[in-house]
């Protein structure tokens, strides 16, 4: 039996446990996962946490149903050691895994700024070992986070603490479980308070905040000890969960308003939803707007032990309008605005049914995006735009908006996936004419409360488009979603443009690569807006160093004199949800790379001397350097143009160092040269072997190396020919005539074959083209198996050679008719 090709170390996360831990600590967590050898680093997307180092767990580990010690094979867990900043941002890090070969797929870390301890009962509960009642609570001191389990294969595990109160303090409690995305699962929490008398005084299931994860704030009505209750919202059998559960004494309102500010102010904000009540605070705004979702900043309500989850709150280039507490229902009644855009109108919807209606101003030719902030920002609020122009004014602005979607955010989408700030509507703002316009803003289910604050921002628009990791529906997600490029060698990767709502420009772009290390170069072809997608291409030197970072990525467009703004974004799902429903998610605007050593293979394809013809197939001949690596290997096109396609993934026998790759052109590809990069890696086959079988689900067991780049020219075909309407009886010879229209002159003879023919005729001989030709005849001979009947789509391959390579165009589309033989009768035809 033939020896197996050896596995890449290639990591594939599993989960952490625990996923918290306190600022300024070091802390020794368990990282489950497959292929877990040589850890060197973890890749952090915010400052804060260092790797110390890793050590195998490859016998034992406890089991997350009893609890019981269970055996687990190498490679299946380690025990890590990081280190947390005294300054460390609290919740969620990003971070990817990082071997000596490559990187894992991302997954999170939480930062705390409490004491971290542990449920006293991880496991199922038993009569000696249990926290699952009143009588067997586990003490908690406020300024406590508690980490904790749900073991699996229990339909419900019932979480009890206790704390002691004084009469009139607060007591606030914040879950994360299902933003966490252990295991890549839905987790739905419900929380409880009771008081001494085991009387429920406060519930909690879902919060617009947090979503599934709740969190309530109370003031105690009577000093004495108080319960919290902590469980699955619904009574169903479950996998083993994680949570983690803050207890603190600090002020947690639901939002602030106004909800926004210009950025280098101090916001004069209510803080409002707090059990105390109403909280006045100053805001201190950052100087300049962040980008994107950064232009959201965090604010906590002053307290001596502040909660944990922060509040956000919106900082914009421009000024505010805050609702005056007048009646504007109607237009009449629209309260006034008189400056310019752009401006932020600011609201509360404080009773049933209310509609706020303001006023405006506007120029025609000015664009906007009209951005509301309400659950962005925590507001209960569903809210409803309508947007319409003064009568009279004879315009034909009539916009009613209610949701958004991600590509409204400058932010890439997969599947059926939502999240809060998809309540808040957004919409393009191009007035078409000078003159007054009106803005009114509700709630689509008639609500209202207190807390029912919207921000809705005029914000200058500027064109733009973005790019998305491409992620074939064949591929699992992890297989392209990061660079990584062996020394010497390189990798391609697909990316697919994000269509951003009100973009006007379709021009050529540029993608520029900031943050590269030496020796590594990004190059792209030319690419356009309105393409479907591109492919970025990867190179690091024979003299590069090992390196892991992140870089970022923009696109600019050619016209130097064009506005515009253009980058990289990533969602990954944070958790799993039947029918891909998912609401929670790992995103970033930074790419991952990593410079990894030398793979056991390099390719590369030899230059075309002669152009793709439309409606042709050209052959490219491919060389592949084996270092060592002898099996089998699969070679395909990962991406190519819009119009221009590749042959099947070609399999490459064990020893195989020379192939030939065909690509071909429709007659809508567009004509120029772009390049031509060829992914390579094993081919590995399912054996038996529960790891190999690992490793071809997750495609991280694999060398993904590219060729680098050649131009292929797409040109206009040499010739047409024209197939003239043919019959032909049964049992007989005929030819199909053909007239030649030269589009450019041949470079030398060209061989001719009629394809699509049916079966039972066939072309009776070889057919020679010349440069001069005009006219060219097939002989077609026609057998007694071949069914009568009318036969279309009969198509000419011409076969042309040029400076030592061949190119095959398909040209005519041709008709023939094939009859019954006629019969002799008395010595002559019938």
């Amino acid at each position: 039996m033939a020896k197996e090709p050896p596995l890449r170390p290639g990591p594939t996360y599993g989960h952490i446990e625990p996923k918290v831990a306190q600022q300024g600590t070091e802390v020794e967590v368990l990282l489950f996962g497959t292929r877990l050898y040589q850890i060197e680093d973890f890749l952090f997307y915010r400052e804060g946490i260092e790797f110390i180092g890793s050590e195998p767990v490859s016998e034992w580990y406890a089991d997350g149903c009893t609890g019981q010690m269970q055996q687990i094979g190498p490679g299946h867990c380690a025990k890590v050691k990081l280190r947390v900043a005294k300054d460390c941002p609290t919740g969620r890090h990003l971070f990817r895994v990082q071997t000596d070969e490559t990187l894992s797929e991302m997954s999170s870390f939480w930062i705390t700024p409490y004491q971290v301890v542990a449920e006293d009962h991880w496991w199922l509960d038993k009569a000696e070992n249990i926290n699952d009642d009143f009588d067997h609570a586990q003490s908690i001191e406020l300024g406590t986070t508690v980490y904790g389990y749900m073991p699996s294969y229990n339909v419900v595990d019932n979480e009890f603490f206790k704390v002691e109160l004084v009469k009139g303090h607060r007591l606030t409690v914040e879950i994360w479980a299902d933003v966490m995305g252990f295991k890549l699962r839905d987790h739905d929490l419900a929380l409880r308070v009771y008081d001494s008398q085991r009387k429920q005084i406060a519930f909690n299931d879902d919060s617009v905040m947090g979503g599934q994860d709740p969190w309530l704030s109370l003031m105690a009505p009577e000093t004495g000890t108080y319960y919290i209750h902590i469980r699955e919202a619904m009574d169903m059998e479950s996998h083993h969960m994680h949570y983690v559960a803050h207890f603190t004494s600090g002020a947690k309102p639901t939002v602030c308003y106004p909800l926004g500010g210009r950025a280098g102010t101090t916001l004069s904000t209510r803080l409002i939803g707090d059990p105390s009540g109403d909280i006045q605070h100053q805001i201190v705004l950052p100087e300049e707007v962040g980008a994107f979702e950064e232009s959201m900043v965090e604010y906590w309500a002053p307290s001596d032990q502040p909660a944990v989850g922060a509040n956000l709150v919106q900082v914009a280039d421009f000024d505010n309008v805050l609702e005056d507490g007048s009646d504007h229902s109607t237009l009449d009644k629209a309260q006034v605005y008189q400056g310019e855009l752009p401006i932020a109108f600011n609201g509360i919807i404080d009773s049933e049914g209310q509609q706020d209606w303001f006023r405006f101003y506007a120029r025609a030719g000015e664009r906007y995006r009209v951005t509301t902030y309400a659950a962005t920002l925590g507001s209960p609020i569903d809210a409803q735009l309508v947007i319409k122009a003064a009568d009279g004014l004879g315009s034909r602005i009539n916009i009613e908006a209610e949701d958004s979607y991600f590509r409204d955010r400058d932010q890439s989408v997969g599947g059926k996936w939502s999240t809060r700030e998809n309540l808040d509507p957004i919409v393009m703002f191009e007035p078409d004419k000078d003159g007054e316009y009106f803005i009114g803003i509700s709630d689509s289910q008639r609500m209202y409360g207190p807390d029912y604050a919207y921000r809705v921002e005029f914000q200058p628009f500027v064109d733009r488009t973005f790019i998305k990791s491409y992620q074939d529906y064949r591929e699992d997600g992890r297989k392209r979603d990061s660079f990584v490029v062996p020394i010497g060698n390189t990798i391609e990767r697909r990316f697919e443009y994000i269509q951003v709502q009100g973009n006007k420009y379709q021009g050529e772009l540029e993608v520029v690569a900031e943050g590269l290390p030496p020796g590594v170069s990004l190059f792209c072809g030319p690419t356009k807006v309105g393409s479907r997608s591109l492919q970025l291409i990867v190179q690091a030197d024979a003299d590069a160093k090992p390196w892991t970072g992140l870089i970022d990525i923009s696109l600019r467009p050619t016209d130097p004199g064009v506005d515009f703004v253009g980058g990289f974004h990533r969602n990954s799902m944070a958790k799993g949800a039947r029918g891909g429903f998912i609401d929670q998610f790992y995103m970033t605007r930074q790419c991952a790379l990593s410079v990894v050593p030398a793979a056991p293979f390099r390719i590369k394809v030899v230059e075309p001397k002669i152009p793709l013809v439309r409606n042709a197939q050209l052959e490219l001949e491919v060389e592949i350097e084996r270092l060592g690596y002898d099996h089998e290997l699969r070679l395909q096109a990962a991406w190519l143009p819009t119009h221009v396609s590749g042959a099947p993934p070609l399999s490459i026998p064990s020893g195989e160092t020379k192939v030939t790759y065909t690509i071909a052109a429709n007659q809508s590809a567009g004509l120029g040269k772009f390049p031509v990069s060829l992914t390579l890696h094993e081919d590995l086959h399912y054996t038996g072997s529960k790891e190999r079988e690992a490793y071809l689900q997750t495609a991280t067991g694999y060398h993904y190396v590219a060729s680098p780049p050649v131009w292929v020219e797409v040109a206009d075909p040499y010739l047409e020919l024209s197939l003239a309407r043919t019959a032909i009886e049964r049992q007989k010879t005929g030819r199909i005539e053909a007239t030649i229209k030269t589009l450019k002159p041949l470079p030398s003879t060209a061989t001719a074959k009629l394809v699509g023919l049916p079966p039972g005729v066939e072309q009776a001989g070889e057919v020679k083209i010349q440069p001069a030709d005009t006219s060219v005849s097939f002989p077609i001979k026609v057998t007694r198996d071949c069914l009568l009947g009318q036969y279309k789509d009969i198509r000419c391959e011409v076969t042309i050679s040029d400076k030592g390579q061949q190119v095959t165009q398909v040209t005519g589309n041709g008709v023939l008719r094939v009859d019954e033989e006629r019969r002799l009768s008395g010595g002559g035809e019938e």
